[in-house]
């Protein structure tokens, strides 16, 4: 993928994370609800930059498996902290997984759009 491609899709998951994060909020009035929008999305991000950045050195890499094998592992651990943390100070856990999500529906229909002009 391209460097204008990443930029697409994070600058498009921020403003549906801050869409969420306002809808969210308008119909429960629960701050924990909404934040989960917001914590789940930008830990997606999070992870997506890092593919991103680290895709470069591990095709470049002398072995390449090993690397994103570990980079892997940090990755879910870190998601681990970040819905462990979440639980403890209670914000709504399902609201945190459907922020996960938004990233992959924003990849999938730029994927889609990619396809439909080709």
């Amino acid at each position: 993928m391209n460097k204008s491609l990443y930029t697409s899709i994070i600058i498009r998951s921020l403003i549906v994370i801050g869409a969420f994060y306002v809808i969210a909020y308008i119909l429960t009035r629960s701050n924990y609800i909404a934040l989960g929008f917001v914590v789940g999305g930008i830990t997606r991000l999070v992870g997506f930059i890092s593919i991103a950045i680290s895709s470069e050195y591990i095709s470049e890499s002398a072995r390449p498996g090993s690397i994103a094998a570990v980079l892997y592992i940090i990755r879910l651990i870190f998601y681990g902290f970040v819905v462990s943390w979440s639980i403890i100070k209670g914000i709504n856990v399902i609201s945190l997984l459907v922020g996960f999500l938004i990233l992959n529906f924003i990849i999938y229909g730029a994927r889609w759009k990619l396809r439909r002009a080709s």
